[in-house]
């Protein structure tokens, strides 16, 4: 197998984005390792002026043929610095990033750096940009990719999702706000509010178990019901038999598309589910398929159930029928607005104050 230029490879995958990618073979240098539990690890592989993630899947340190002392594999021990050889299939990562999937043993160190490469540390505040905002947790990576952009002390560099220690706040005149980037970092900051505030954070959040159902796509639709609100979602099944197909089964807690999926028979369905139909309404939600090729996604700032500013972004693809993110955006056409047509803001009002 030959060696593929990155630059090459990133922009035949920017004109087709839906499409399998066979295996290939990159070379780099080993900018930064960023370690997930023990079976991924995060690389980023720099060749030229093209950079791309490294997601490396499974233990680093299976046990030898000879059954002797397991040797670490060369994913996990090569220095910053290296100029590597990297093989596996390129992709998408569950957040939407650009990736190349390897086994641990798929990297080959060519050349090691004469002097270790310390890791980059993350760009946190300073005295000429004091923090006004930290959005928890940083695994999102928001920091490096718009967070700096900014300019107004935001920052998402803390690892807090939640217990204890519980994050310091930082000394900012008239404090620092603490803000979630994920459901259970929102679902963190709800129950410890009290703590969190004590110990200096400004927060932006409510009641738990708000937050909780919110969070929680089957007791979202349960409490739309309640509220004779459900016209505003898409159709909801019961059952694998009751659906109309292809539709959309998805895991009632999850977000960035994790436990999403497009099933086309009720065969499907049940397969994804475990063979447990008596879950859906609980841990499954199983809907119409609504097609269409943009996607908006609305922020609100709520205080006491009352709408006080929203954030509209309408995201156009590149596909009628999709699960984000393995679809190519089109991002040309990406628009953004403060504004909510009058009944959607008058259903999303009764939705939250209900």
């Amino acid at each position: 197998m030959e060696d593929t230029n990155l630059g090459d490879l990133l922009a035949a995958h920017a004109a087709d984005a839906a499409a399998a990618s066979s295996e290939v073979r990159v070379c780099g240098h080993l900018t930064a390792r960023r370690k997930h539990g023990p079976f991924l690890t995060f690389l980023d592989l720099v060749s030229g002026e093209h950079s791309i993630q490294i997601v490396v899947k499974g233990r680093p340190d299976e046990a030898s043929a000879d059954g002797g002392a397991p040797p670490e594999a060369p994913s996990a021990t090569a220095p910053l610095g290296s100029l590597v050889r990297v093989t596996g299939t390129l992709g998408l990562s569950t957040r939407g990033c650009v990736s190349l999937f390897v086994a641990p043993a798929a990297l080959e160190v060519l050349e090691a750096p004469e002097q270790p490469v310390a890791p980059a540390p993350p760009a946190g505040p300073t005295a000429r940009s004091p923090a006004r905002f930290h959005v928890v947790p940083d695994t999102v990576r928001w920091q490096r990719r718009g967070m700096q952009q900014l300019g107004i002390g935001a920052y998402n560099v803390l690892g807090w999702r939640g217990g204890h220690p519980l994050p310091a706040a930082p000394p900012t005149p008239g404090g620092c706000w603490l803000l979630p980037s994920t459901d259970g970092a929102a679902l963190a900051i709800a129950r410890q509010r009290a703590e969190l505030a004590a110990a200096g954070w400004r927060l932006l959040t409510c009641g738990a178990a708000l937050v909780a159902r919110l969070g929680d796509k089957a007791a979202l639709r349960e409490h739309a019901a309640r509220l004779g609100l459900e016209r505003h979602l898409p159709q909801h099944y019961g059952s694998p038999d009751a659906a109309a197909y292809p539709c959309v089964l998805k895991a009632a807690q999850g977000q960035f598309g994790r436990g999403t999926h497009i099933v086309a028979s009720a065969e499907e369905a049940r397969r994804r589910m475990g063979q447990r139909d008596d879950q859906i309404g609980s841990r499954w939600v199983l809907q119409e398929l609504v097609r269409g090729r943009v996607e908006v996604s609305t922020s609100l700032l709520v205080v006491r159930g009352a709408v006080l500013r929203a954030a509209v972004v309408a995201y156009t693809y590149d596909a009628d029928e999709y699960v984000w993110p393995k679809v190519r955006e089109l991002k040309q056409l990406r628009r953004t607005s403060d504004v909510l047509e009058p009944d959607v803001l008058a259903a999303l009002s009764a939705l939250l104050a209900g």
